[in-house]
């Protein structure tokens, strides 16, 4: 019930803290497509037992893999850095300061989409090559003090992302056969979007080993989100010039407080009940400008505040040390909001109504175990939710943008997973999903259908793997050569609300073999082995083509570590 808010649950990201032992590691990634891969790690104690810091960071090169049929050569080409730098200080027993700073920087040349019946695809035919830079910044800080019997935790972060995207829209969102496209006309769009976040929360803990576990909180957080969008319709030199700029601040507040308690006195030893809720409210308002290159100009704001109450409650029972059961019951929401492309304020002057909040209620039944001594886990659920105005991304075929539209949603299904440490060498993964979400209402305005699929979730997905080991001795060197062969498989889904562009099911092979030493290791790898071809998205255009976005070719190569 912590963090920021959100619909049933949040997922809680926990990075590997700095160690209190000086260690490093340095790693080499060459693979075809001029794949240039370089990652750094070293971590460790600065002063004494009160400081210690982990810096690590990530440079990635690849050239392009999709053949570019106008301009020639090949697009897809990216460059990707990160750093993270954390810091871990301990001036008591009782006080932790934890700091952190990151940054990223991703730039590409890829497609948005390109043509499913395109002959020899994939393949672009784009008159105006698509491009994207996005970098990313954050600072944080987490506080906490250990009271006797609690803990007080304050979290703190600032983050800023900077997006500036040009897509070519003649041949991917027009039909190839349309008047518009061909050469000297041009349609395309550029985006500029920054947005800054804000968080700050204050929690309550209760101590380790105490009867009742609970906590109580409240956090507060702003984003600022600024985006510049211009359409350039270029018709026989003549350029008509399009722009939509909005400004979408938000603010929200979270209560919350959560217990968990045994039951032995009314139900037996073994039982616990969890019992937590929250409080969220959420305050947005828009101002959006609307002009012209021919001197139009229109303005337009509003305002609006969306609140609720959320929370969640779970029976565990713990058959023994191995074994325990569960049942949840949760209630999530989100807040609505206001759409970033204004459609509607070219022809009335007016912004776009705001889309719904969402409200869900979602059960669960559960069970994990750990058997054989440790050797083996079994975990298994089964769930179902219905949410009332889910938000989906719809593509509007007038304006070829994307837009939030909201719909009633079901969805149940089940997924089991499991780990065999066959022998002391040989360790198994797998896991089995089945889910099925469907609308239950219709919704015209979005193409929607009381019945059909939600987009890009498949019925079923499984994933196997197998790790071995077998020790060596090299020299008087202890090494190991380690192997792992992995396979995933998603069955076929829906690409749009409409349901009218279906993407294939496809299985992934990846394998990893190589030896490793003490403080030294050298790999071979193959991702998507036998080179399948899929798609992980598409849509289809106001014509009826299909444009897509294509997987991952096979990537192959070879990696060298050196660690201490």
């Amino acid at each position: 019930l912590f963090g920021h808010v959100s619909s049933a649950g949040a997922i809680n990201m926990v990075t590997r803290a700095p160690s209190d032992t000086f260690e490093g590691a340095v790693t080499a990634d060459l693979g075809n497509d001029e794949r240039r891969i370089g990652r750094f790690m070293v971590s460790g104690p600065v002063a004494q037992d009160a400081v210690a810091v982990r810096i690590a960071g990530l440079v990635r090169h690849a050239d392009g893999t999709i053949e570019d049929r106008f301009f020639g050569g090949e697009v897809g080409e990216e460059d990707v850095w990160s750093l993270r730098a954390t810091a871990a200080i301990t001036p008591s027993d009782r006080l932790s300061i934890d700091l952190l700073l990151d940054g990223s920087s991703t730039e590409t040349d890829h497609p948005s989409w390109i043509w499913r019946d395109a002959p020899d695809f994939p393949v672009s035919e784009q008159r105006q090559r698509d491009s994207l830079k996005q970098t990313t910044a954050g600072i944080g800080t987490t506080i906490a003090y250990d009271f006797d019997g609690a803990t007080l935790t304050s979290v703190t972060s600032l983050r800023s992302l900077d997006l500036q995207n040009t897509t070519d829209n003649v041949d991917l969102l027009l039909d190839a056969g349309l008047p518009l496209a061909i050469d000297g006309n041009g349609f395309v769009t550029d985006v500029d979007e920054d947005i800054k976040f804000f968080f700050q929360e204050l929690r309550l803990t209760s101590g380790e080993n105490q009867e009742v576990s609970w906590q109580l909180g409240a956090n507060y957080s702003e984003m600022d989100f600024e985006t510049k969008f211009v359409d350039t319709l270029t018709t026989f030199g003549f350029p008509f010039e399009e722009r939509r700029d909005a400004t979408i601040d938000s603010r929200s507040y979270g209560l919350f407080g959560e217990a968990t308690f045994p039951l032995s006195a009314p139900l037996g030893e073994g039982f616990d009940l969890t019992l937590g809720g929250r409080y969220s409210r959420v305050t947005k308002d828009a101002d959006i400008d609307y002009s012209t290159n021919f001197g139009t100009s229109i303005s337009d704001s509003d305002e609006k505040t969306w609140s609720a109450p959320t929370g969640r409650a779970a029976l565990t029972y713990h058959w023994n040390d191995e074994v325990m059961s569960y049942a949840t019951i949760a209630r999530g929401w989100k807040p609505g909001g206001f759409q970033r492309y204004s459609a509607n304020i070219a022809v009335t002057g007016e912004i776009d109504e705001p889309y719904d909040e969402t409200t869900l209620w979602s059960y669960e039944l559960g069970n994990k175990a750990r058997f054989l001594g440790g050797r083996a886990l079994l975990n298994a659920a089964a769930f179902y939710s219905r949410a009332k105005d889910e938000q989906v991304n719809a593509f509007d075929v007038t304006t070829f943008q994307l837009r939030i539209e909201s719909a009633d949603v079901e969805s149940y299904g089940f997924e089991v997973e499991g780990q065999l440490l066959v022998t002391d060498d040989l360790t198994l993964r797998g896991g089995v999903g089945y889910t099925r979400a469907t609308f239950t209402e219709d919704v015209p305005s979005a193409g929607i259908e009381e019945g059909s699929r939600v987009p890009n979730v498949p019925l079923w997905n499984a994933t196997v793997s197998g790790v071995h080991r077998y020790p060596l001795s090299i020299a008087g060197w202890s090494a190991e050569w380690v192997s792992r062969l992995a396979y995933s498989y998603r069955a076929e889904r829906q690409a749009d609300l409409e349901n009218e562009v279906t993407l294939d099911a496809y299985h992934l092979v990846d394998v990893t073999t190589g030896l490793e030493l003490d403080s030294l290791s050298l790999r071979l790898y193959a991702d998507n082995l036998f080179d399948e071809e899929y798609e992980v998205s598409g849509l289809r255009n106001i014509n009826g083509r299909i444009g897509v976005t294509p997987g991952r070719e096979r990537e192959y190569g070879v990696v060298l570590e050196y660690y201490w």
